[in-house]
């Protein structure tokens, strides 16, 4: 059989055996390779690759009940001889690779071992290899010379040695279907990227790996780009970050604000150890000292944690408050804002004693048997001014009084997770407003990999959003793979088409009734717009034409 036939036949016989061996339940419309059962164990119907060997086939299962990643080949030919078994806490990452792949990195394991794309696009892993551009080795590149027997001048991808993938390379529609595979596994997981990290990605794109010395070698060509860099972190006195070496290449890295408070507390242990950050590659500010750039990350990476770290299972405030009943007596881990001794009345104030509060959303729960400290830091529960932080509190939940209540063994410094509901108040300042997009008013939207954002004059109330986001193009066709986040940190709404947009084509973002800030203020239609429409539509023209338009 020739080399051209593999692929296919692989896709035809994985799917129908992977079709015969994983049971029907709900998903996503039209994503038939991927399944949540009744108990939330996700399944995947996964190609998978790694160097030297063909293409084969399986299903990735997430569990967050026995918190443990399975993969099972299919059976015959086609199917991957290697299995897995791992406790979430092996799992290093899960990312969403420029190339359009899925990685699963675990420790202990090589890097590539567990690359993947889903099923439909079995075909790509194929294709990816032979579609990386390739800069010049060294020593070949410094071999040019020209007539005058100077060296000529190279640039562009060739300027350097690594690897690289054009952003015009992987398929609109294997980029969408990869990034919601890695969505939901780390949402599985219980690691769901920050909200930022839309943000970041849709300004500077997605990370790009690259050695050290090549990075810093060639810093033009990736400034004001998104990397990940890997090396040996040496912290820097007074929180001014970490210095990054790998043999004589050095580079200093600052984490953005949303991670700095968490970041500045782990980065005490990494001392002497190999960590990974991916972030904007910038130029160091006047004065600096050291390198003439360096990377302001947003995500990180540290040393291996020991075994049984972090196999406690992750949980949303708003299900321990809606639904206490389903995590009665259980130990679980949950993010949400410090609220001191209950400073804003969130929650009726006889609480349990020694209690304090934190909320995420619209939903509040008092925490007791643990201090509101840990590593590094302490927050005072009668101080307004420590409100402001956000911590990660595990521990065992409880009833006092019909309210949820959670008694604490562990608490942590963490990232802004959501937004928190503050109501309805007098309040003199004007509704909300969309006061940007990106794309631009004069600019088109990507046909591949595209990303709307929309930014608001005031913070708004997530849980609004829920059921008023509709995309869809002009004619009227809606995109239901289309998923947004929300940026509380910055006020900016993310809108993931879910797919490729068809070029040349007219999409519109409408934004609909009910849609209010976190002080209960309505989005509410420009003046002279018909009172029963959207709130807002938004409007962008699709590649290959300068009619782009974004418009309130």
């Amino acid at each position: 059989m020739s080399k051209a036939l593999v692929v296919p036949v692989l896709v035809l016989a994985v799917s129908a055996l992977l079709r015969a061996s994983t049971p029907a339940a709900a998903a996503p419309p039209s994503v038939d390779w991927m399944v949540e059962d009744r108990a939330g164990v996700l399944q995947l119907r996964l190609a998978h690759a790694e160097p030297g060997r063909r293409p084969d086939g399986g299903v990735l299962r997430v569990d967050p009940n026995r918190r443990v990643v399975t993969w099972q080949g299919v059976e015959g030919e086609v199917g991957c001889r290697r299995t897995l078994e791992a406790p979430f806490a092996r799992i290093r990452a899960i990312r969403d690779e420029p190339q359009g792949v899925l990685r699963l990195e675990l420790q202990g394991e090589p890097r590539d071992r567990w690359v993947f794309v889903p099923l439909p696009h079995a075909a790509w892993l194929a294709r990816a290899a032979s579609r990386i551009v390739q800069g010049l080795s060294p020593d070949v590149r410094d071999s040019l010379v020209g007539p005058d027997g100077f060296a000529m001048p190279v640039g562009g991808s060739a300027a350097f040695a690594g690897a690289q993938t054009r952003d015009d390379i992987v398929p609109g529609d294997v980029a969408a279907a990869v990034g919601l595979a890695v969505e939901r596994v780390r949402a599985s997981l219980g690691r769901p990227a920050l909200p930022a990290v839309a943000v970041f990605e849709a300004l500077h794109g997605r990370p790009v790996e690259a050695g050290l010395d090549e990075l810093l070698g060639k810093a033009g060509l990736f400034e004001g780009r998104a990397v990940r860099v890997r090396g040996t972190a040496e912290p820097l006195p007074n929180g001014r970050g970490i210095d990054l070496a790998d043999g004589q290449a050095r580079v200093r890295a600052v984490p953005q604000p949303e991670v700095a408070a968490v970041a500045d507390t782990a980065m005490r242990e990494w001392k002497g150890r190999e960590v990974e950050v991916a972030g904007v590659l910038r130029r160091a500010p006047p004065g600096a000292g050291g390198p003439s750039h360096e990377i302001a990350f947003w995500e990180y990476t540290g040393p291996d944690e020991p075994p049984g770290a972090n196999e406690v299972r992750a949980a949303r405030l708003r299900e321990l408050v809606e639904r206490p009943g389903d995590f009665a007596g259980r130990t679980v881990r949950v993010v949400g804002k410090f609220r001191g001794r209950n400073l804003s009345h969130d929650l009726p104030d006889a609480g349990p004693r020694g209690g304090w509060v934190i909320k995420s959303g619209r939903h509040a729960l008092w925490v007791t048997g643990h201090s509101p400290s840990g590593r590094g830091f302490r927050l005072d529960p009668d101080l307004e001014r420590d409100t402001t932080r956000w911590v990660e509190v595990t521990g065992r939940v409880e009833e006092h009084a019909g309210l949820a209540v959670l008694r604490a063994r562990d608490v942590a410094l963490a990232a802004p997770a959501a937004f928190v509901w503050v109501g309805p108040r007098l309040r003199t300042d004007p509704r909300p407003e969309v006061v940007f997009t990106l794309p631009l008013r004069d600019e088109e939207v990507a046909p591949s990999d595209a990303r709307l954002l929309v930014q608001f004059s005031s913070y708004m109330d997530e849980e609004s959003f829920e059921d008023r986001v509709r995309l869809r193009y002009a004619g009227g066709e809606e995109l239901r793979r289309a998923r947004w986040t929300y940026d509380d940190v910055r006020r900016v709404l993310v809108v993931d088409p879910g797919e490729a947009l068809r070029g040349g084509a007219t999409v519109e973002l409408s934004l609909l009734p009910g849609i209010a800030d976190v002080y209960a203020a309505p989005l509410e239609p420009p003046p002279g717009s018909p009172p029963e429409g959207p709130a807002r539509v938004l409007r962008w023209r699709v590649g290959g034409s300068a009619a782009a338009k974004a418009m309130p």
